[in-house]
């Protein structure tokens, strides 16, 4: 991330724990996806040299903390966030390497901007595709960057990350197939992970919901034979006319 051509042993480690299948990671992912955008913001309204992030300024967790703090997020995910991407580096770290720390965390934020902005003129972004007959032509990076143009997306300041996201064959094509699963299935989507214990208690509850109706008519069930039975024992019991005379 610092382009400094070495890894330390805390860059390592940094990104072991980046990419470990946890949970907790993932729930950390989802929201930052969905607070992309504001996390963006919030880093260029600090320190922005030009165009670019400031590369120069080292900042602890606490400062960044401070940094993001008008970002709509939890605080928990963002001090598990900025802990993750302070672990690479031993000497803080400079809002460009941060976010590009960030993209690496959540590649699928790149794809974020595009997904906005074809939301801009359609219901949905499968309907910006729609005129396209044949979507599994291969397509070069200035092709698709044409394409994007004529879908009037404008901003493509991430065009080669995303390029890069989308061309997992490393064959320099990609095709409108393959972009469109990319956009849906980075969508940040609003359902939490939940832990073993969570799904356990969500899954009893949900079926004991759906029997409540047929334990009610097990239970009068039970009660019309319990009645029945008792009407019965009565009749037995009850004297015959032959008897009594």
């Amino acid at each position: 991330i610092d382009r400094s051509g070495h890894l330390s042993r805390a860059e390592v480690a940094g990104v072991m724990r980046l990419s470990q299948a946890s949970i907790q990671v993932e729930d950390t992912r989802r929201v930052v996806q969905q607070s992309y955008r504001g996390i963006e913001a919030a880093l260029r309204e600090s320190f922005l040299q030009g165009s670019e992030l400031d590369d120069e300024l080292r900042f602890s967790v606490e400062e960044l903390m401070d940094l993001l703090q008008r970002v709509d997020m939890p605080q928990a995910e963002k001090r598990r966030l900025v802990n993750f991407l302070a672990a690479t580096h031993e000497e803080g770290m400079t809002l460009y390497e941060f976010f590009i720390g960030i993209r690496l965390f959540a590649p699928s934020c790149a794809l974020e901007g595009v997904r906005l902005q074809l939301l801009q003129s359609h219901d949905r972004v499968v309907d910006a595709f729609r005129h396209i007959r044949n979507r599994r032509q291969p397509l070069s990076r200035e092709e698709l960057r044409e394409l994007f143009r004529s879908l009037g997306v404008v901003d493509l300041s991430h065009f080669d990350i995303i390029f890069d996201l989308l061309d997992v064959r490393s064959s320099g094509l990609v095709t409108v197939t393959e972009l469109m699963a990319a956009l849906r299935s980075s969508e940040s989507g609003t359902r939490r992970w939940l832990g073993e214990k969570e799904r356990e208690e969500l899954v009893e509850h949900r079926v004991r919901g759906d029997l409540a109706e047929l334990r009610e008519d097990l239970s009068e069930l039970k009660r019309g034979l319990r009645s029945g039975l008792d009407d019965s024992q009565e009749m037995d019991l009850a004297p015959t006319p032959s008897a009594v005379g």
